[in-house]
């Protein structure tokens, strides 16, 4: 017995150390991991950014605008306290990921999961590929916010004393609902955990005292997660007048989007949810949406260049999600953006009038089932199983997770500012400052002519002198002591045209485009020779990381795939056992089931909006459910371990 307590303490030791050694691998990777700052993304990263910023100023969320409480503040807020801290975001960042992912193997190993699966789950959690951040916005948290919430319904409902929890329960409660004011779509966790708790309260019924004491964790875990979407929505009321924790969600824009796309103006045009046709008709029987019409037929065009983006035959309309923020640009256009109430009301006004056509017969109407959801036509609905197939691959890392294009984007100034504000992390230049490269050679003219640099950058055209340097080689090699300066670097943009030429000469010009690409010759230039000894791209700073990035995501590729099939089959066999052999399943059954269920609702939602709206199954927008796909799937293997070990134990005892 004292061998065996013995070998579980150095087993436990051993999994303690080496999970701190892949701690430290994590952070001082993240740390090296560049991100990329977007100065020009006014609903996300500069939106979250900007309301940090007004939070660290004691501002709140800044002056009132339609963009103030367009999302949820948790991200802002999150970017605030790191201000506070003065340290990188990516730091912070990777701290909360490791925090969440140690909390929740923690809490599956309270359960009775064994040591060698709960650290097979940190780790796998750990590495996730596309939880390292590629650009700041509130997808950086999410899956840490989702761990956390989940880990506290597994952890009220595995504890005996509620003195003892009291605590824990309010802190996990508040990363619920830290998670639910960070994004507007925190219902799909809902279902997999009234799935768990139902299980858990069945459970604790025969046990009255038991059943009691479970009700009360329960309602002391909402209650605190209630706190923070309450303290968020009082103070807007006090800043801006309004009890509103998020606009999009308010029931004044949920309705009026809802009433806009239940008018019917013929066949739905898939992922147009208020064509032109639709429009015309509205503006005809609402005249507070035909002061609109301004600003949707002219003014708000610019909105239509998503459509073109992404759907190309519904290329010059307001496609998918891009409406509702067209919509909420034109109602600001018209002052109507003044306050939230005087916003609100003008939203009414709309719905009221469409609702009145309705019923008098001058618009045909439909019932519109799908908050800030547009009718989906039948064209899309056969789109629903390619999206689910999708869905399912990029969620076990089955479809190639590749590096986008990252480079930073804005004015040197505003990024500064941004890098400043998020503790100076290392972020990924700009195009222009990427794709640097430099130049370095001589010119020599017996007229002692000396070249100029002619360039247009942005539309802008500038010509400058090009610097000379000493060049002894030259005034030897030619006999000519004044040839003593004829030598020249540059560092230049691949993004400029740029072409060299001899001012006050009537003569060719040498493109830097030709030169990069020309073998090392020399070239006439006006009345002299011009000649290249270097051509050097600058190398990037942020390569190598980007690659090990790049190989943990090809790990994963491998990993990821074989690890959920044979996680699935285990679920689906283990819970057939059970059902069929009539007992109680496991308890690590159930915490399966929910993190499955995360899954496919999840998967639901963004193929929801993927047929309907806008692009969503991606990467992005499941990137909360690629850990819980590991866990899920490493729990549910484990089931055959215990398992394995009763029926051999029943084995045995037929046999004697």
């Amino acid at each position: 017995m004292y061998l065996r307590i013995k070998k579980f303490k150095n087993c436990s030791a051993f999994g303690f150390a080496a999970s701190v050694c892949m701690a430290v691998i994590y952070l001082s990777f993240s740390m090296h991991v560049p991100v990329m700052l977007n100065a020009n993304s006014p609903h996300d990263d500069a939106l979250f950014i900007g309301n940090a910023m007004h939070l660290v100023q004691g501002d709140w969320l800044g002056p009132y605008s339609q963009m103030t409480l367009s999302k949820g503040a948790g991200y802002s807020l999150f970017l605030a306290v790191n201000a506070l801290l003065g340290i990188p975001i990516t730091l912070l960042i990777a701290i909360f990921y490791l925090f969440s992912c140690g909390v929740f193997a923690k809490t599956l190993a309270g359960i009775g999961l064994r040591n060698a699966f709960v650290f097979a789950v940190f780790i796998t959690l750990l590495f996730q590929p596309v939880v390292f951040p590629t650009s700041i916005t509130r997808d950086n948290i999410y899956p840490s916010l989702t761990l956390l919430a989940t880990s506290g319904i597994l952890f009220i409902t595995q504890q005996k004393s509620l003195i003892l929890i009291l605590r824990e329960t309010i802190l996990f409660g508040f990363a619920f609902g830290m998670f639910w004011i960070t994004r507007e779509e925190g219902v799909w966790i809902l279902p997999g955990m009234c799935c768990y708790m139902t299980y858990q309260l069945v459970l604790a019924r025969q046990d009255l005292q038991a059943f009691k004491l479970l009700c009360l964790r329960l309602f002391v875990y909402f209650a605190a997660a209630a706190v923070v979407p309450i303290s968020i929505a009082f103070m807007n009321l006090f800043m801006y007048g309004k009890l509103v924790t998020v606009e999009f969600t308010n029931s004044s824009f949920s309705t009026v989007l809802s009433k806009l796309n239940s008018v019917s103006a013929g066949p739905e045009i898939p992922f147009l949810p208020v064509p032109q046709i639709k429009r015309q008709l509205i503006y005809q029987v609402s005249p507070a949406f035909r002061e609109l019409e301004s600003y949707f037929e002219d003014r708000g065009r610019s909105w239509t260049l998503l459509s073109c983006e992404v759907y190309k035959t519904n290329c010059g309309d307001y496609a998918g999600g891009g409406f509702m923020w067209a919509l909420r640009d034109a109602v600001a256009d018209k002052g109507y953006y003044s306050s939230p109430q005087k916003a609100a009301n003008f939203y009414d006004q709309i719905s009221a009038e469409i609702e009145t056509a309705c019923k008098n017969g001058k618009l045909i109407c439909h019932k519109n089932y799908l908050p800030f959801l547009p009718t989906i036509p039948e064209e899309s609905l056969k789109n629903i199983p390619s999206a689910i197939l999708k869905a399912i691959k990029i969620s076990i890392y089955n479809i190639e997770f590749k590096l986008a294009n990252i480079n930073s984007l804005g004015t040197a100034e505003d990024l500064q500012n941004m890098r400043l504000f998020l503790g100076n992390l290392k972020s990924m230049p700009t195009f222009n400052e990427r794709s640097t490269f430099k130049i370095a050679g001589w010119y020599y003219s017996p007229e002692n002519d000396w070249p100029s640099l002619d360039c247009v950058r942005d539309g802008t055209h500038t010509i400058s002198s090009i610097p000379r340097s000493a060049s002894p080689d030259i005034a030897a090699s030619f006999n000519d002591k004044n040839a003593h300066s004829q030598r020249f670097s540059l560092s230049l943009s691949q993004a400029d045209d740029c072409k060299i030429f001899i001012e006050n000469h009537q003569g060719k010009s040498l493109r830097i485009e030709d030169l990069l690409i020309q073998k090392n010759q020399d070239s006439h230039l006006g009345s002299g020779t011009f000649f290249l000894d270097i051509k050097t791209a600058a190398v990037d700073p942020f390569a190598k990381s980007l690659r090990w990035k790049q190989k943990l995501a090809d790990v994963y590729h491998w990993i990821s795939p074989t690890l959920s099939i044979f996680g699935i089959a285990s679920f689906v066999s283990v819970l057939g056992l059970s059902l069929t052999r009539r007992r109680p399943p496991s308890p690590l059954l159930w915490v399966a089931a929910m993190l499955w269920l995360h899954c496919l609702v999840r998967i639901a939602l963004v193929v929801l909006i993927e047929v309907s709206s806008f692009p969503a199954v991606n990467y992005f927008y499941l990137s909360p459910i690629l850990p819980l796909v590991c866990a899920a799937s490493i729990l549910s293997i484990s089931l055959w371990v215990p398992l394995g070990k009763q029926t051999l134990a029943t084995k045995k005892g037929n046999f004697a």
